[in-house]
C-alpha cells in the first residue's frame, strides 16, 4: 500500500484516494489519483518502476490475489488490488 499511495501522491495533482473494502472472505484495496493517468500502453511488468513490480509480485505471491492498473473515466490513475482474507480460526 505504501508504494501505491506514494505513486498517487507523486503523480496526482491535488488528491489521492485510498479505499479498503471487505466483502465476505475477499478484500479490495483501491488507490487512485487525479493526475494524468497511465499511458495507453502501460505494462507494469516492463515499466521502469521497481516499486510496481514489487507490488505485483507481493499481491500475486504473498496475498494470492490480483492487481489491475487502469485509468478513471474522468482522469487519473487507479490501482485495484483484490485478495482473499484468511479463514477465521474460531
Amino acid at each position: 500500500m505504501n508504494e501505491l499511495v506514494a505513486n498517487a501522491l507523486k503523480h496526482g495533482k491535488k488528491e489521492a484516494e485510498v479505499c479498503f473494502i471487505r466483502n465476505g472472505q475477499d478484500a479490495t484495496l483501491t488507490v487512485s489519483d487525479d493526475g494524468n493517468g497511465l499511458p495507453e500502453d502501460f505494462d507494469p511488468q516492463t515499466a521502469a518502476n521497481t516499486g510496481l513490480e514489487l507490488v505485483g509480485s507481493l499481491v500475486r505471491v504473498d496475498l494470492r490475489g490480483s492487481v489491475v492498473f487502469d485509468n478513471l473515466p474522468h482522469g487519473g490513475g487507479r490501482v485495484v488490488v483484490t485478495f482473499p482474507l484468511p479463514e477465521d480460526e474460531e
